[in-house]
């Protein structure tokens, strides 16, 4: 079997950090935009926090495993935050400031 990279979630750091599609169940508060956003973004599926079945979580899962789109959209993210600025830039410039 193939390696399987998803994440299901309601922590986004870690599967952004290392370019991991998500399969997102919210629950409260703030989950439920984080998850329209990460769908918006089009590196998440969402799925009802109370599901009827667990054949929703597989198919979801799958769903999301199996979509290449997801999986360039999420590794770009990632490469996005990878170049970000550091901390070491970030101190360095304020060093040529002083």
């Amino acid at each position: 079997m193939a390696e399987l990279l998803i994440f299901i979630t309601n922590s986004i750091n870690e599967a952004l950090c290392f370019g991991v599609p998500m399969v997102a169940m919210p629950f409260i508060n703030d989950q439920v935009t984080n998850a329209n956003q990460l769908v918006n973004l089009g590196i998440a599926k969402r799925i009802h926090s109370f599901i009827q079945n667990t054949n929703e979580i597989y198919e979801s899962v799958m769903e999301v495993a199996d979509s290449k789109v997801m999986k360039e959209k999420a590794m770009k993210m990632k490469n996005a935050i990878d170049n970000q600025m550091t901390w070491e830039s970030i101190i360095k410039q304020i060093e040529t400031l002083v």
